[in-house]
């Protein structure tokens, strides 16, 4: 005895395939949103490091109390470093735009012995 199944085999077909559509539709947003949120992250963590280097040897160099600002780029991002005399710490910001084109700032201190 041979039954026609066709109809069953193309239900279970568009119902697996619905749920692989809601399943990817799903998670590739989610996956896309944390790669850039990864991205901000790498390049918070970049240039906070080498704000960091770039304030140290600044406040070691310099001679003068005067405030200095220069812009630079650092991994295909313009950065612009600020260097402010706060007695008796150095502060240092760094401003840039992110991949979501938000602006960024991160300030550190330094206290020169």
């Amino acid at each position: 005895m041979k039954h026609k199944q066709q109809g069953f085999v193309i239900t279970e077909l568009l119902a697996s395939f619905s749920i692989l559509m809601m399943i990817s539709f799903t998670l590739v947003p989610i996956i896309l949103q944390l790669s850039i949120e990864q991205n901000i992250l790498f390049q918070k963590r970049d240039i906070q490091s080498f704000l960091h280097d770039e304030l140290q040897s600044f406040s070691e160099n310099s001679n003068s109390s005067q405030d200095t600002q220069k812009d630079l780029v650092r991994n295909n991002k313009e950065v612009t470093l600020s260097f402010i005399k706060e007695d008796p710490l150095w502060k240092g910001c760094a401003i840039w735009n992110n991949v979501k084109n938000q602006t960024e700032e991160i300030c550190l201190y330094y206290y020169p012995d």
